[in-house]
């Protein structure tokens, strides 16, 4: 689970911190290193909502591993 969340989100920013950075600069008019900060401000936001669930539910399997008490359900809660 922890890999396909780290894949999920390494590729979807190394793809979208260049694709965002460059529209910045070429749509709004920003320099360098503003279209740079936009660009990985918003390529980070979109992957890690996009694997944030991934991340979730591999939490809520460590717990429950180590847990005789919790019901699975109980920790999503």
């Amino acid at each position: 689970m922890a890999m396909g969340r780290e894949a999920l989100f390494t590729a979807g920013y190394l793809g979208l911190v260049p694709s965002m950075s460059r529209y910045a600069r070429e749509s709004h008019g920003l320099g360098d290193e503003a279209s740079r900060v936009v660009g990985a401000i918003g390529g980070g936001v979109i992957v890690g909502t996009l694997s944030h669930p991934f991340d979730t539910v591999k939490t809520c399997q460590q717990v429950r591993m180590h847990s005789d008490t919790l019901p699975f359900l109980l920790v999503l809660v």
